[in-house]
């Protein structure tokens, strides 16, 4: 009797909602705020979770003010502040995605030849533009 999708889910949740067996009456703000603090403290530890070797210390501290930020727009009841916490979280967990290492010296050759090679167009565009001006 389970739901296979999200869709179904939220259906039979929406369901048992109208007839007063839902899960939103037993989440009020008593229950609330602990368990969207502890979602939040595990989305700090993830982002933590080898700061050092992928970006620093950065995308922690962002996450952790953000997370807070978040919880304190809610029950302050201000959007602005639930919304604007959630897509800086957003960005600090995309910035700790993203690993910035060094390239090895193979990497930086063909890195600095694809440079080369687009500096070369854009000269040579350049002067195919201003010769075609001259005319």
């Amino acid at each position: 009797m389970l739901p296979k999708c999200a869709i179904c889910g939220s259906a039979y949740m929406g369901l048992f909602e109208i007839i007063g067996l839902g899960v939103g009456r037993g989440l009020e703000r008593p229950w609330l705020l602990p368990l969207m603090a502890l979602m939040m403290m595990a989305t700090v530890a993830a982002t933590a979770y080898r700061a050092r070797e992928r970006n620093g210390y950065g995308p922690v501290a962002l996450a952790f003010v953000s997370s807070a930020l978040m919880i304190a727009g809610k029950f302050n009841d201000s959007r602005a502040e639930l919304y604007f916490g959630g897509g800086v979280l957003i960005g600090a967990t995309a910035w700790n995605a993203i690993a910035l290492h060094k390239l090895s010296a193979f990497q930086y050759q063909i890195k600095q030849r694809w440079v080369n090679l687009f500096h070369f167009l854009v000269k040579t565009l350049n002067l195919l533009q201003r010769k075609s001006t001259l005319k």
